[in-house]
């Protein structure tokens, strides 16, 4: 009897109407739920491969580094001797231009000593420059960021003060100098420079030990291919 008024009026479906109405708002929060996981993980797998690509180029960089600068061959570089090299006393004058370059490969350091006169102004010192792009040379000799098509910005000018001595590491960056031609007959700038070296022996033995590809960085000038 109970099952035909609930036929007659259709009271069942009314019912499973509604359980199914409760059931799909009850879900809604759960299928959101599983929405935003599912975006969650796919942000955690697109890091986890760019993580397992990073850690790739690390291993072949760390590799690479091991290859050229390993703990050996730092060793051997502190120890090698040093000395003084390459003094000598320098005049420039006005119409002087030197432009941005770093000194040999072998010069550790570069040191100028200023020999400022009583009543020379502090002008025209030595220019600093900052490199864009820098990169080490892939040979000996004086480099020239510019002729390797680098950029040099001007970073700062060191005065020309009385005995003031600038040293800096011949490493990264770059050095020059300009006394433009209207500056004056008058105007003069000694100075005294020098490099701090390896002694060129020893030097020569470290270098051939090397793996070849950080030994033709040592190479000469006109040995460089394009």
């Amino acid at each position: 009897m109970l099952g035909n008024l609930l036929r007659r009026t259709r009271i069942g479906d009314r019912i499973r109407g509604a359980l199914r109405h409760d059931a799909e708002e009850a879900m809604k929060p759960l299928r959101k739920e599983l929405r935003r996981l599912a975006r969650d993980v796919e942000g955690l797998q697109a890091m986890l491969q760019e993580t397992a690509v990073r850690a790739a180029r690390g291993d072949r960089a760390s590799s690479q580094l091991r290859l050229m600068l390993g703990p050996s061959f730092r060793e051997q570089a502190n120890a090698l001797p040093q000395l003084s090299a390459g003094g000598r006393l320098m005049l420039r004058r006005a119409g002087y231009h030197l432009n941005p370059h770093r000194d040999p490969k072998r010069s550790l350091m570069t040191c100028l000593l200023y020999l400022a006169r009583p009543g020379d102004s502090e002008a025209h010192g030595t220019q600093l420059f900052r490199v864009i792009g820098d990169r080490e040379a892939n040979y000996k000799q004086t480099y020239y960021p510019e002729a390797d098509g680098q950029r040099c910005e001007l970073a700062e000018v060191v005065a020309f003060r009385p005995n003031r001595m600038l040293a800096f590491m011949n490493s990264r960056g770059a050095h020059g100098a300009t006394i433009p031609a209207d500056a004056g007959e008058q105007v003069e700038r000694y100075s005294y420079q020098f490099y701090v070296a390896p002694e060129n022996e020893a030097l020569g033995a470290l270098i051939r030990e090397l793996p070849r590809e950080r030994r033709t960085m040592w190479q000469n000038k006109n040995k460089v291919t394009a």
